[in-house]
Formats: structure tokens, sequence, C-alpha cells
């Protein structure tokens, strides 16, 4: 769900995921795990039961995974993640999952400080370099972010994860030119998600291509009619062209869908124009309640 899966967390589905690798990977862990009574979460660890199965750190990293993108629910997420770090402290994928609690939590020094131990545990993975460039990003380190994110995305040029945070970095460093031709090229290979496209009419409308925004405004209201379209990039594109009740529309209908991206809300300066709207702000205090994860 968090890296894009167009629906809402499907409890079910991921009980059956980490099912699978508790009986892959089995090891013993702690089965206790404060969460509060109202958490959706305990329907997932209930699938840990100690007759059927012993969880491991994977698991608990991809648990606290849903609790911060699925359920937005940062003390959960922490939980959990402190059990997976617990269980295994040199793993890259735990340390991977630990950057983006602390990405949604606000606190980019850690992020910094995860992201690096990620890759230290696995200095040959492209993903983890990716996720490197995306809290540079968050940092507000746009140079650094694009070097490192366009040289990834020369040595791996179908790099779906590198477009989309290089072409961020782009827009919010105020290079939309860059941005546009990196998307356009994409497109007409048919490798542009809804996101992506989102970027772009972010892009265009910052160049002051309104036609070119707007196309991509409306192509993703029609199929957003039709199939399920994430709204988060159509509230990009919409703030692009100034439509501020539009944009808030469509994060008042990404909040009603549970969408993972919103835990960006404050985290990138994408909605700036918008943020002492009182809608936005219920969106947001919704989104980051019960902040505190010490």
């Amino acid at each position: 769900h968090a890296n894009g899966e167009p629906r809402p967390v499907s409890v079910d589905e991921s009980r059956v995921g980490f099912s699978s690798q508790c009986r892959f990977q089995p090891r013993s862990a702690p089965r206790q795990v404060p969460l509060p009574e109202d958490s959706n979460i305990a329907q997932l660890r209930a699938a840990f039961s100690p007759h059927v199965l012993t969880p491991t750190a994977a698991c608990y990293a991809q648990l606290g995974d849903i609790a911060i993108f699925g359920e937005w629910h940062l003390a959960g997420g922490a939980a959990l993640l402190k059990t997976a770090l617990a269980l295994e402290p040199d793993s890259a994928f735990v340390h991977g999952h630990m950057t983006w609690l602390a990405i949604a939590c606000g606190d980019y020094d850690r992020a910094l400080d995860e992201a690096k131990l990620a890759l230290a545990f696995d200095s040959a993975s492209l993903f983890y370099r990716n996720l490197l460039g995306r809290v540079l990003v968050h940092c507000g380190q746009y140079g650094k972010a694009i070097e490192l994110l366009a040289n990834l995305l020369r040595n791996d040029p179908e790099s779906a994860v590198a477009v989309e945070n290089l072409t961020l970095a782009y827009i919010v460093g105020g290079e939309p030119l860059a941005a546009v031709r990196i998307l356009e090229r994409a497109r007409r290979l048919n490798r542009v998600d809804p996101h992506g496209l989102g970027h772009l009419a972010l892009a265009y409308a910052d160049l002051g291509d309104r036609d070119g925004a707007r196309n991509i405004y409306e192509e993703l209201r029609r199929r957003a009619a039709s199939e399920y379209v994430a709204r988060w990039p159509i509230a990009m594109a919409a703030i692009g062209l100034g439509n501020e009740p539009g944009a808030l529309r469509e994060l008042e209908i990404a909040f009603d869908e549970r969408e993972a991206s919103l835990i960006f809300l404050d985290r990138l300066p994408l909605f700036a124009a918008i943020a002492k709207r009182p809608a936005y702000k219920r969106i947001a205090a919704a989104v980051y309640r019960g902040f505190d994860t010490h």
C-alpha cells in the first residue's frame, strides 16, 4: 500500500502476505505490542497466534508500515518498528521502514541517519539509494537529492521510483522544466502513473503552461470517475492551477479513502497555499494525531 498499491489497505490480503513470510522465516519474537483498542492493526497481530505462527522482524516492520501509512497511527507504527529493530538491529529492511517513520514524524535528521544505516547494511541496493534521495528532498537539500537521483536514473532508466523522486526534487527545488522533460519522456513510453501525472501537471503549471496542466487535471478526473485513481495527484494538479477549492475537495476525498500519501501532507511544501485553510487543518490534525512516538 505504501508503495502505491491502487486501493485502500486490505487487512485480509496483508494478513496472507505476513502469514506466508512468517512460515518461511520462523524465529522467536515478542508477541505483545502496545496498540490502542481502536486500531485495526490488532486484527493483523491476531494472525501471529503463538500456536500457528512466529512473527519475524520483517513482519513487524511491514505492520508498522501499515500503521503509519494505512492508519496514520504514528505511535502504533513506532511500537511495531521498535520491536522489529530489537529483533534485527542490523536489518537494512527494518532501517528502511524506520526512515519512513522518521519522515512521517518530520524528524529529518533521524530519517537521514536511518537511510544511511539501511545503505550501510545493503550498500549495493538501488532501492535504499533512492530512499536516501527522497530523504534529502524532505530535508530541503534539493541539489544533493537531484545529483544522487539523476545518477540513479542514468544507471536504471526504467526505475519508476527514481523518476518519481527526482521529478519531485526538481519541482520543489524550482526546476520544473527538468521535471517535464523526464516525465514526458516516460509518458511516451507509457511509464507514468497518476502520481507522475500529478507531478507533470504541477510542473506545467509552474512553467505557466496552464493548458498543459489543465489537460492532465481533467484527464485524472475523468479516470477517477470510472476507476480507482488516487486523489493526491489530482489535488496536486488542482493546486498548480490555483484551484484551491478543488485541491481541498480532492484532499478530503483522499482522507475519506485513507490514502497513504496524506502522511506527507505537512512534510512537503506542495500544499503551502492552502495550509491555513480550516479544512486543510482538520485533515492534517487527523492524519498526525497521536504524534508522540516515544
